[in-house]
């Protein structure tokens, strides 16, 4: 959409704001503000972000249209990979953020991570590919940019297991329309009960919650001399909410439009007068955080350290 549709919208003083829902905006802000806990000289270098959910005795369930979108995703995967690759050959196209400080390793899928609270899997949906952009964007105006890892963790080893085997199964099957077809057909048994065209209950909203654990690394004295200098100065924030689908979603989606329309002028001065942006580059200087805290999305920071990165 950004590709195709930002100068027109730009041509038109119009401001379309993408993967404004549960798909990115807590994981974008999110990042957005534990960079903003660096104050200056302090730097950041990197964020890593964990997903869980906090699940009641009625369990969770997840509605078609999510599935739907799943299967469609991982069906056109191969097409977004010749997208991407077309964008950036194009000269004009943003050019991907170049942070300062070593990107931390990857953890490895399953393992137990003790910040994250859960076993890791990494987060297959929208938001690494939403960060990515908000901070390639960032960078066009001369500010500090981030490395950033995308996970969600579930509670034991048996269920990452299960993810892990409907995962790939999801994966593989999407590649063919014959697979496609019963994903689609047959969404409760390709997806182990956690997704259904009945969607879920009103008991299993009510007791679904929802958790982002991230934990910034940045250097505390600005830039370090050397690349591969170890960060020193560690923040954690917590971002958390209601039911995602359901409740969640629309509180951000009208949030984002309410700052959106009594808060245009500083989008203008962020961004100009319009085009196509993720919420992080849009938002990054309106009170849209606060908003969302206010109507039961909340930030907040958690701890501060300094010194090794193992310490955090």
């Amino acid at each position: 959409m950004e590709y195709r549709f930002h100068d027109k919208a730009k041509k038109n003083g119009c401001f379309v704001v993408s993967a404004a829902g549960f798909d990115s905006i807590p994981a974008d802000l999110g990042v957005l503000y534990t960079m903003q806990q660096f104050q200056a000289p302090a730097v950041p270098s990197s964020v890593t972000s964990f997903l869980s959910f906090q699940i009641g005795d009625a369990g969770i369930c997840g509605h078609f249209p999510t599935w739907e979108s799943a299967v469609g995703g991982f069906g056109s995967a191969k097409d977004f990979r010749q997208l991407r690759k077309s964008i950036s050959a194009d000269p004009n196209a943003l050019r991907p953020p170049k942070p300062v400080g070593p990107r931390p390793k990857r953890i490895p899928p399953g393992q137990w991570d003790s910040y994250g609270q859960g076993h890791v899997l990494p987060f297959p949906g929208s938001d690494a590919s939403v960060v990515r952009r908000t901070q390639a964007r960032l960078q066009t105006q001369h500010k500090p940019t981030v490395h950033y890892s995308a996970y969600f963790t579930v509670p034991t080893r048996f269920t990452f297991l299960l993810f892990a085997f409907f995962g790939r199964l999801l994966e593989a099957l999407a590649q063919f329309s014959w697979g496609r077809w019963l994903l689609l057909r047959f969404p409760r048994v390709f997806s182990y009960g956690l997704f259904s065209k009945e969607g879920p209950s009103e008991q299993q909203m009510a007791q679904t919650r929802f958790q982002m654990r991230f934990i910034g690394h940045g250097y505390a004295q600005g830039t370090p001399s050397t690349p591969d200098a170890e960060p020193d100065q560690h923040v954690q924030v917590n971002v958390q909410g209601p039911e995602p689908g359901y409740i969640a979603t629309p509180i951000i989606m009208v949030q984002t439009a309410l700052t959106l329309q009594q808060e245009r002028e500083r989008c203008q001065t962020a961004m100009g007068q319009g085009g196509v942006y993720t919420a992080g580059a849009l938002f990054g200087e309106t009170t849209l955080i606060q908003r969302l805290s206010k109507a039961g999305v909340l930030f907040e920071v958690t701890k501060r350290t300094n010194g090794d990165r193992r310490e955090a």
